[in-house]
């Protein structure tokens, strides 16, 4: 397992270097500012995205209103739309050529007043949370629905009011700033929307030291600093679940009651769900769309089935290989339980916190050791590297939570380790398995900066298409690929919805909250 610290262990030694010339002069220029763009787009993107998961989490887990079935599935769906595919959509919807100034001026009505200058942080800033919300909004739906209804019926009783601020939200303080933290490691391994739009953050200091420069060196000593500011969030995220611990007992749980919402208070809730649905997801499907209707190259059929088979060769084949190494980690450390393989296995779960344009720069700086793996190996290595936190935690967390009785049960009667992992634990555990794989797909399937400095020459992905022709602004050709990427993308958060649920559509609502089983949960728990 140590093989996976080689990217972190060659950012700290770059850290610690004398700074080169390049570092210097971007210090004095344009570093400092950059610090400051992104600390800025991180807190407001964290801060904006907690507010809005959050309160569509809490009106679907504790009202019924008009058109809540459907919701609770729609407002997951822009998990299925990249935040650079996003900014091209968002940008072109208010293009003197885009759908919307065609359909005014269709109706006769003036349309030079509804182009909009796209660039800078305020647009970033909503490209972010439209597409970064749904990680708060499930985390915070389960967190909401865990909770017992004892708690909120024993405030109302008392003359409690404003339940959701006074009493659910602290008890879900722990969750969401899990998942803020999260959104602040996608904010920072974000590169085509800050490229795209303009907005110079610290991720795009690293690919201009590189590109601009070529200084890979430069490179590195910058992704360090990255690394430092990654582990101090992950340092705070760690201390704040571990500060504060919450348990209602078994005894006293019982399911949350549903509120039902008539009149305008009910069509006021279902506005509420439906911005963020339209503003994430159906918006920029409407123009991919439009653009994919405008365009009719049929030339580029082949290069796009080229891009699409890469693509899908990646997506399926590393999710099988993460697996079998996070089912290794964690079953190790379930064995050896020491200190060291805790810390081992801690500093490895650290990869997905980086963003990948610094576990790429951390790659290229030890690719001498690495080198007998080739190109592929290398970004193979990589997505390894970066994702096996993606299954690691949920492996982990569900054999905690349900193979420990029975895997004692059979050490007792004499079976070997790998009996038990083959015959007990992954039968139990096969929903994790699936829910892991199916976001490791979804993940490699819309990863772009460690695509973009580790691929192989003649390496092309559904993703790399879409961002090359975006950035020179030839969104008709663009279209399809991102078109075929978001739609494959929607039917894998479909399913992995349904085994999050644990029901179809046409199961009805009880009046009482449904108790999944624990394998399905673990992997919302985790």
């Amino acid at each position: 397992m140590a093989v996976f610290l080689l990217p972190i262990l060659a950012l700290v030694v770059s850290f610690f270097s004398p700074p080169t010339d390049t570092v210097r002069f971007l210090w004095q220029n344009r570093l400092p500012r950059q610090l400051l763009v992104t600390f800025i787009v991180c807190a407001a993107t964290a801060l904006l995205t907690i507010v809005v998961g959050s309160s569509c989490g809490w009106l679907v887990a504790r009202y019924r209103f008009p058109g809540v079935r459907l919701f609770e599935w729609l407002l997951a769906m822009p998990l299925t739309i990249p935040t650079y595919v996003m900014a091209y959509c968002l940008r072109g919807f208010f293009d003197y050529s885009g759908p919307l100034a065609i359909l005014l001026d269709r109706l006769g009505i003036p349309n030079a007043l509804i182009y909009l200058p796209i660039h800078g942080i305020p647009p970033v800033l909503f490209i972010l949370v439209c597409t970064l919300y749904p990680y708060v909004y499930i985390i915070a739906r389960h967190t909401f629905r865990s909770q017992s209804r004892a708690l909120l019926e024993a405030a109302e009783v008392h003359g409690g009011r404003r339940l959701f601020i006074r009493i659910a939200l602290p008890l879900a303080r722990p969750a969401l700033i899990g998942a803020g933290a999260l959104v602040i490691m996608e904010t920072l391994n974000e590169y085509g929307a800050f490229f795209y739009l303009g907005v110079d953050t610290i991720t795009t200091a690293i690919f201009g030291a590189w590109f601009n420069y070529n200084d890979l060196r430069s490179a590195t000593q910058i992704a360090s600093y990255v690394l430092i500011i990654v582990f101090v969030i992950a340092i705070f995220e760690i201390n704040s679940r571990r500060l504060a611990l919450y348990n209602h007992g078994l005894s006293q749980w019982s399911p949350m009651h549903y509120v039902r919402l008539r009149g305008p208070k009910g069509w006021l809730a279902s506005l509420s769900c439906a911005v963020p649905v339209v503003c994430g997801f159906v918006m920029p499907l409407i123009v991919l769309i439009f653009w994919a209707v405008s365009s009719s190259n049929i030339n580029r059929l082949s290069s796009l089935l080229q891009a699409a088979l890469h693509s899908f060769s990646l997506a399926f084949s590393l999710p099988l290989l993460c697996l079998l190494c996070a089912l290794f980690v964690a079953y190790g450390r379930r064995i050896i339980n020491r200190p060291t393989m805790s810390y081992l296995v801690l500093s490895i779960s650290l990869g997905y916190a980086l963003p990948g344009a610094v576990v790429a720069v951390g790659l290229m700086r030890s690719v001498h050791v690495l080198l007998p793996l080739g190109g592929l190996g290398i970004l193979i290595y990589g997505y390894l590297f970066r994702h096996l936190a993606v299954c690691y935690h949920p492996i982990n967390a569900a054999l905690a939570q349900t193979c420990g009785n029975t895997d004692d049960a059979a050490r007792s009667l004499g079976a070997s380790h790998v009996r038990r992992l083959i015959r007990i634990n992954v039968p139990q555990m096969r929903y994790t398995l699936v829910g892991a794989a199916l976001l490791l797909f979804l993940d490699i399937l819309k990863e772009l900066p460690l695509t973009i400095i580790l691929r192989p020459l003649g390496l092309h992905t559904l993703a790399l298409e879409t961002f090359y022709y975006m950035s020179e602004e030839q969104r008709l050709l663009a279209a399809a690929p991102a078109l075929f990427m978001v739609l494959i993308a929607t039917v894998v958060v479909l399913v992995l919805e349904y085994i999050i649920h644990g029901r179809t559509f046409s199961a009805p609502y009880s009046k009482s909250q449904q108790t999944l089983r624990p394998s399905r949960r673990s992997i919302t728990q985790s």
